[in-house]
């Protein structure tokens, strides 16, 4: 019984019917799930069946009755995955929103002698590395040469000197 219910579950999950119309295409097929699935969703499986579970004869009323059921199961599966879709996109959208933001708070400051040269926000020093890109990495590599600090600055917490770890990184011993 309970892998009985597991299949009907199967197809349920998959055409968005009826567990009576699983039950039913899951007795017609004899119990295979992808045949029962395929008649489901062909819109070949007739809603009126005896209760013994032997199909009852098609006329042309139930016929279009049943391609009526199946565009009317169809519209139902595209609403529904619209809506999901729909909620998806508006949960990616607040989460870019808040990144954008965050990013927006954090600066990369250039720094030489206690004194900031210039300081930019980190999503335009991102974009701006992105569209230049191998023009940005000789710029990035200047500072280090010419002894300027490069920090990254965030909100709250002590400011990251990022050309101290970078350097860190090349000398032999542990800074």
């Amino acid at each position: 019984m309970s892998r009985e219910l597991d299949l009907i579950d199967q197809i349920i999950s998959r055409t968005n019917c009826s567990y009576k119309e699983a039950n039913d295409a899951l007795t017609q097929t004899g119990g295979d799930v992808v045949e029962s699935i395929v008649l489901i969703e062909a819109g070949k499986f007739p809603k009126n069946t005896t209760s013994s579970g032997s199909q009852s004869k098609i006329n042309s009323d139930a016929t279009s009755d049943t391609s009526d059921h199946a565009s009317d199961a169809s519209n139902i599966k595209m609403e529904w995955k619209s809506e999901v879709f729909k909620a998806q996109l508006k949960f990616i959208g607040a989460t870019l929103v808040k990144l954008f933001k965050k990013l927006m708070q954090m600066k990369i400051a250039w720094q030489k002698d206690n004194k900031i040269l210039l300081e930019l926000p980190l999503l335009i020093v991102i974009l701006i590395a992105w569209f230049t890109l191998p023009f940005s990495l000789i710029v990035l590599v200047i500072p280090f040469f010419l002894g300027i600090n490069v920090l990254l600055k965030t909100n709250g917490k002590k400011d990251k000197d990022i050309s101290h770890m970078i350097k860190a990184q090349f000398d032999d011993k542990e800074v």
